[in-house]
């Protein structure tokens, strides 16, 4: 997974979260939709900083409802996860054993765990991220209650994969970590196993049948 994969990601969470962020300022503040126009008009004389500023606003968002999402969804299955993949090792330490597996997996292997994640993230991202829309759809105007049911059926098409995906990506890491694990210590059994038995010179044979 590539900086710019992860860049594009935390940028299409943010998006979603500056949409339903800014129902629920224009609902609660003073701020109305003409106000708003006015916002949107200077995009023909200073569009190149109001890009920018949209690009970092919603970076910077993608990035907080990322790291909302996971501890809001920790402990309603990735913390039982997270358990079930340590307890194949003794210390049942999940950060050994992720750091394990990334410096020594295979390129191919990475690449799954990464496809793995990305998607977890995704999922996770996407349950936050449909329902709060969904409210603030329904919060701001009754007549819009059609797209937010939409947006509510999207969050519960998202927890199947964040389920499927998270559950995938640590059952991996686990089975990589035992994997090479005993790859090893293949090479010290070897080396501790014990020497055949060296062969006498015919001479002391030849005394020893004596």
């Amino acid at each position: 997974m590539t900086t710019t994969s992860i860049f594009v990601e935390l940028l299409i969470a943010g998006a979603f979260s500056i949409a339903w962020l800014s129902l629920f300022i224009l609902k609660f503040s003073a701020l109305d939709t003409s106000m708003l126009q006015a916002i949107l008009a200077l995009n023909d004389s200073h569009s190149a900083w109001l890009v920018g500023l949209g690009f970092a606003v919603a970076y910077q968002l993608g990035v907080m409802v990322n790291l909302l999402a996971y501890w809001v969804l920790y402990f309603l299955g990735e913390k039982s996860w997270r358990v079930g993949a340590a307890a194949r090792i003794k210390d049942k330490d999940f950060e050994k054993m992720r750091t394990v597996v990334f410096q020594k997996g295979s390129e191919q292997l990475l690449q799954g765990l990464l496809g793995n994640l990305h998607f977890a993230r995704m999922g996770r991202t996407g349950i936050l991220n449909f329902l709060l829309l969904a409210i603030a759809l329904l919060v701001y105007n009754d007549h819009l209650k059609g797209i937010a049911i939409v947006s509510f059926v999207l969050a519960l098409v998202s927890v199947p994969v964040w389920v499927m995906q998270g559950k995938r990506y640590y059952r991996r890491v686990g089975i990589a970590y035992q994997e090479l694990s005993v790859a090893e210590l293949e090479p010290t059994k070897q080396c501790l196993a014990p020497l055949p038995p060296t062969p006498l010179p015919p001479a002391e044979q030849a005394v020893k049948k004596r």
